[in-house]
């Protein structure tokens, strides 16, 4: 189906799933009187998507926060396209879209960044409805599999999600035995060898002082990667309005900045967002050829400050980058295959 611009009236979802041989799985379980009751509608108004995705969001993790999705929208500034089934005047279902001019293609709200991405419905026998709504080009990205009523054949693996529960932890003792002898061993003498440079360890919570430090962030990240062609995301304007906009915004969530200097240079920066007990590791950079092993160094405070702070998950984020895998735990996400 091809809807590329959102409708100012209802459509009848009968005229969209007409009721013929071509549609019969979608007359089942109760849906052959339920179809013609119906309507699609597509909101693109700002101030609508934001009351629908109040009523449909659970609100579980960083993800699920219109806050959150809504500094993506300021920064890249495509329109929202939020396509949503109605019994009568109440929502049903919907689908949180936005439309990627740059790719010309349809993503989640927020951008394709975004992890942990949710179908909404009130009744699990809806779901065939949503998916016969989707607008075309789509892609959908980092789907949480819980979010499907059933194993769907049109979904596949995406990348993982790495996470590290540490509810039972009380130190990071106890947290380094989770690992095995050999990178226990090896994130510890990381730690020890730049422990021994005395670098400055400063945890950022000033909004003023973060946002200043997201512009280092950007510089540091563009320098690591100088030589390298569209690595850094920080190559994209967009982008960098989004890391500002999160900390701008935080209230439900809360950013901190962990930033290590080491003789008057800046080894790394890391931003974190927490929300309930869920402490996000969301984006970073560092100064590896001068500083080989600050990751490891940063990776140890941030496992010390998640047990201190009382979090009971560290959520690293999907792409492995060469090191995620050694001390969390993949946890499946979907994408749609197309």
């Amino acid at each position: 189906m091809k809807i590329l611009f959102p409708h100012s009236e209802e459509i009848p979802l009968l005229q969209l799933i007409p009721k013929t041989s071509e549609n019969r799985s979608f007359y089942q379980n109760g849906l052959s009187k339920l179809i013609p009751r119906l309507r699609l509608k597509v909101h693109s108004n700002i101030d609508e998507c934001h009351k629908l995705w109040e009523k449909f969001s659970p609100k579980q993790s960083l993800f699920d926060l219109w806050d959150f999705r809504h500094t993506f929208y300021k920064g890249y500034q495509n329109t929202p396209y939020f396509f949503t089934i109605y019994n009568g005047v109440n929502p049903v279902c919907f689908l949180p879209l936005t439309y990627d001019y740059e790719n010309k293609r349809y993503e989640w709200f927020g951008s394709d960044w975004h992890e942990e991405n949710k179908f909404y419905y009130n009744n699990p026998i809806l779901f065939s409805l949503i998916k016969a709504i989707f607008p075309t080009p789509l892609e959908l990205n980092a789907i949480a599999p819980e979010s499907l009523p059933k194993p769907d054949k049109d979904f596949v693996n995406d990348d993982p999600q790495y996470v590290l529960s540490i509810k039972n932890v009380d130190t990071i003792e106890s947290l380094l035995q989770l690992f095995n002898k050999k990178r226990r061993y090896n994130l510890k003498r990381e730690y020890q060898r730049i422990q021994t440079m005395s670098p400055t360890i400063e945890w950022i919570e000033n909004k003023e002082a973060q946002l200043k430090y997201i512009l280092k962030l950007k510089e540091l990240s563009l320098a690591r990667f100088l030589e390298e062609e569209n690595i850094s995301a920080f190559n994209s304007d967009d982008h960098f309005e989004c890391s500002l906009n999160i900390v701008k915004e935080q209230g439900t969530y809360k950013i901190h900045i962990l930033v290590i200097t080491i003789d008057n240079k800046i080894a790394g920066i890391d931003v974190i967002a927490i929300y309930k007990s869920n402490y996000y590791l969301l984006e970073g950079a560092n100064d590896i050829d001068n500083f080989p092993g600050i990751g490891s160094f940063m990776t140890y405070l941030e496992f010390e400050d998640a047990i201190k702070r009382k979090m009971g998950l560290i959520n690293a984020l999907q792409e492995d980058h060469n090191w995620k895998h050694k001390y969390f735990t993949a946890r499946p996400m979907l994408k749609l295959a197309q």
